[in-house]
């Protein structure tokens, strides 16, 4: 028995949008890519945004839709509906309300920060629509996330739950915060199972997966180093 599952977010920050489909069997932990699907986002003016299929050399088969082509932004607490019409002739239909809040610039300067003596503190207004705030620390080690409420406390000695330091000596670092959609938080927050491939049960009809969005609400960039100067 197969199953398709679908991974789209909506980005307001983003021109592209990307819809990834794919195709899963019970009890082999892979899937395969669905090409030739139609795949369309919905806006709340009614003006249907179709995605152009592009390649992906990790095997998925994922839909580019990108907003300039149609004159179109993503509006703040809007709501957006996205179907994927397979050749097969299945029907995936989802649909996600963007968090209300204005998109964060990115940070202009690198800041310092020791990892051994340093704490980063965040807080941010609460956004009509979020359901949760992802924080995100970021460099060419890896990404941490995890889920907070109005703000966090991120001290430099931070491990990842494999041990692994968060904020990695020697590297840039960029901290993203989110203000993300129920859709988002309540597939994003479980695990999938990796014994069968088959992902957590998301917002879907006629899928599994996800089709949520978020809003970058807070950016800081970090140069992390046990000495500063």
């Amino acid at each position: 028995m197969s199953t398709i599952v679908v991974h789209g977010v909506l980005n307001a920050v983003q021109d592209d949008q990307i819809i990834a489909v794919q195709r899963t069997t019970q009890g082999v932990p892979a899937a395969w890519p669905v090409d030739s699907a139609m795949v369309t986002i919905t806006g709340p003016d009614g003006i249907a945004m179709t995605g152009v299929e592009i390649a992906d050399s990790a095997l998925t088969s994922a839909y580019r839709v990108r907003l300039s082509t149609f004159g179109e932004q993503l509006v703040p607490g809007g709501t957006y509906q996205l179907h994927v019409h397979l050749r097969t002739g299945e029907d995936v239909t989802g649909t996600t309300t963007i968090p209300d809040a204005k998109p964060s610039l990115p940070p202009v300067a690198i800041v310092p920060f020791n990892e051994a003596t340093d704490t980063l503190r965040m807080s941010w207004p609460a956004v009509r629509g979020a359901s949760s705030y992802e924080v995100r620390v970021q460099s060419t080690a890896g990404v941490y996330a995890l889920f907070a409420d109005t703000s966090a406390v991120l001290p430099g000695s931070m491990r990842s739950f494999n041990g692994t330091a968060v904020f990695a000596n020697g590297l840039n670092h960029t901290v993203v915060v989110s203000a993300v959609d129920a859709n988002y938080y309540q597939y994003y927050r479980t695990n999938s199972d990796p014994f069968t491939g088959a992902t957590v049960q998301g917002n879907l009809l006629g899928a599994e997966g996800v089709f949520g969005s978020l809003v970058v609400v807070t950016v800081r960039a970090l140069h992390v180093a046990t000495t500063v100067h």
